[in-house]
């Protein structure tokens, strides 16, 4: 069965209260929608409300995080 992913970025420390409300309740519904939310796998800011509000609603996340891979292709 074919799932929707639905991406979220935004501001990690410079993130306003609201911008981490709206990102919490946003995850919180793309959760409840059955669908897939793919952040930038930060731990601050709009992703990391993105996957808590997610999170409170059992729902499946992905980070990505373009450091990674390039630490991945450069020494490996």
């Amino acid at each position: 069965m074919k799932k929707i992913i639905i991406g979220i970025m935004g501001p990690g420390d410079s993130a306003t209260s609201t911008d981490l409300e709206n990102a919490y309740q946003l995850g919180q519904l793309i959760a409840e929608a059955g669908w897939i939310l793919l952040t930038g796998g930060r731990n601050v800011g709009v992703m990391d409300a993105a996957n808590k509000g997610a999170k409170s609603a059992n729902g499946l996340t992905v980070g990505s995080s373009p450091f990674f891979w390039i630490f991945i292709c450069k020494y490996t």
